[in-house]
């Protein structure tokens, strides 16, 4: 079978979603996740409005898996001529 992994980084500001990405590995979902966050605290306009816990990363893994058998492929296919 062959997967297909990534991860989907999301900034999340007072339980909204405000920005997420799709990367190849964890760290480079951390990696932005932490600038992102970053970025919307330099604003000191949003600063002054935030409280702890307002701005999250979450990170999700995800996988795709391609799977096929012999029976299956002879069920669904079709003959052309």
């Amino acid at each position: 079978m062959d997967r297909e992994n990534y991860w989907v980084a999301k900034v999340i500001v007072r339980e909204g979603l405000h920005s997420s990405e799709i990367f190849e590995t964890m760290e480079e979902a951390r990696v932005w996740g932490r600038e992102s966050a970053l970025s919307i605290m330099r604003d000191l306009e949003v600063l002054e409005n935030l409280e702890l816990g307002d701005i999250r990363i979450d990170i999700d893994h995800h996988m795709f898996g391609y799977e096929c058998s012999v029976g299956e492929l002879i069920r669904n296919n079709e003959r052309v001529l």
